[in-house]
């Protein structure tokens, strides 16, 4: 129970004390603010952060104030009077007042100065993945400036290479930082068009390394260097710039080794033309059919990638000497016609020698002429027993029909008739050796074959109804077939 009245006692009196205190403090503050001005000096980040801890100065009312006060440093940052683009350094601030009478607040700006900073590069290895620090940049690259607290994009566009990413640490006010920026090395491609060669195949590697390469290699050419082109073929300069093949190939470059470029490149082989040989192959016509058989073939040459035809230059030598031993022919020239549209034309000669051109001879057409009947003095006559044959061209073979001896020939009651008329022409040839004597008519079948051609089914045996023969006398004979024997000329 006395506790209790004590400890409320306590508290009483303690709050009477605060009271008390209060009450001074108040009465203090406004005698203080009745007697007394107070200047304060506010230093803050552009963004409003506290910079440094602020400068207060108190004055009694009524004097002249005249302060200059140093503004403090702080590291990579310069001090303003405001954050404007214009604002002004800020040094020192001046408090200059002239019977003061009231309390100033005055704000100094810490705004980032450029401060310096270094850049290092390290290139990947040719030979590994590792990584070396390279020193052959421009001067420029390696060392800068920036404003503190900034970031730096310290990407550099580098030919041939591909920059990893990197820590981008702002800026630190003393000017320390050090960015470490690593590359990796690109990968590119040399192609090469062999235009028909071999021996050389692409080359993909890393931008820097060493290639080596081969001389390409095509039968009938020889090597003369690369033409530079774009990956669509078309010829350029070392610029990029296309120019005709003519140039190109005039500004040709001949090498087995180099560097691998930081771009990929194209090249296109060029080639000097040589004699090659290419065979010519003569074929004729086959007698019994419209195929062609071989005759015999000659080694010629030219230029590769020239373009050759066939011509019409059949040699009887030649032919014979590709015969087989104790074989022959009757194939000659005499008889034979150039095939002009079948042969070939303008084709290019390979260089590996494997070039063929085709010349081609048809078979020479003949016609063919049996006189099987013939009439003098308006009688008709067929010849018998002897089977005559002759071969060349009227008159002089009619004529020799026409002075045929009687035992050699026997008159026939009527002109024997022909059998499959529409697979032979016919007709009759006049001949009279001279104005004293009557006039001959000599019937004929004549048709048309390819020199050599099997005629077996063409002969015209057994294609004349037969006919009663008669002797000179007017007695009757035995019948005579006729075609049996018979007369031809070509």
């Amino acid at each position: 129970m006395h506790m209790g009245k004590k400890m409320k006692a306590a508290i009483i009196f303690a709050f009477i004390i605060i009271m008390i205190t209060t009450l001074f403090c108040i009465s203090s503050m406004i005698t203080f603010a009745e007697d007394y001005c107070t200047v304060t000096v506010d230093y803050l980040y552009s963004n409003g952060d506290p910079a440094y801890e602020s400068y207060i100065a108190v004055f009694q009312k009524g004097e002249n104030i005249d302060v200059t006060v140093r503004n403090p440093e702080i590291l990579g940052y310069t001090p303003k009077d405001s954050l404007e683009a214009d604002a002004a350094d800020e040094t020192v601030t001046e408090l200059k007042y002239n019977n003061i009478s009231q309390d100033y607040k005055i704000t100094v700006y810490y705004v980032p100065r450029e401060v310096p900073y270094e850049v290092r590069y390290f290139f990947q290895n040719i030979s590994d993945d590792l990584y070396t620090e390279n020193h052959s940049l421009d001067e420029s690259l390696y060392k800068g400036m920036g404003l503190t607290g900034s970031k730096v994009n310290a990407f550099q566009k580098i030919d041939g290479f591909t920059q990893l990413f990197y820590n981008e640490d702002a800026i630190a006010a003393d000017g320390s930082t050090v960015y470490e920026v690593y590359y990796d090395r690109n990968y590119t491609l040399i192609n090469f068009d062999l235009d028909g060669g071999y021996g050389v195949e692409p080359v993909y590697a890393k931008y820097g390394s060493i290639y080596t390469i081969a001389e390409p290699v095509k039968s009938g050419y020889v090597f003369s260097g690369w033409a530079r082109t774009n990956e669509n073929g078309e010829y350029i300069n070392k610029d990029g710039d296309k120019i005709d093949k003519a140039e190109a190939e005039e500004n040709r470059e001949k090498f087995t080794t180099g560097t691998i470029p930081a771009n990929d490149e194209y090249y296109k082989a060029v080639w000097k033309a040589e004699q090659t040989d290419y065979t010519v192959v003569y074929s004729v016509q086959n007698a019994d059919d419209d195929g062609y058989s071989y005759a015999y073939s000659v080694k010629k040459q030219a230029l590769s990638g020239t373009l050759v035809s066939g011509e019409d230059d059949w040699s009887d030598a030649k032919f014979t000497e590709s015969l087989e031993a104790g074989t022959t022919s009757d194939i000659a020239r005499e008889f034979l016609e150039f095939n002009s549209d079948r042969t070939d034309k303008d084709r290019a000669v390979e260089g590996d020698g494997s070039t063929i051109i085709n010349v081609y001879y048809d078979r020479k057409d003949y016609d063919i002429k049996f006189y099987y009947a013939w009439k003098k003095n308006d009688n008709y006559y067929i010849s018998i027993e002897t089977q005559n044959y002759y071969k060349g061209e009227a008159p002089e073979d009619l004529k020799r029909l026409y002075n045929m001896p009687e035992n050699e020939q026997v008159m026939v009651e009527k002109l024997p008739q022909v059998k499959d008329k529409e697979k032979y022409e016919t007709g009759f040839d006049l001949y009279s050796p001279d104005a004293l004597k009557p006039e001959g008519e000599f019937y004929y079948i004549k048709f048309r074959a390819r020199y050599g051609q099997n005629i077996r089914d063409l002969w015209p045996l057994e294609k004349l109804e037969p006919c009663i023969a008669t002797s000179n006398s007017g007695s009757s004979a035995n019948p005579v077939h006729v075609g049996d024997i018979l007369f031809f000329s070509t």
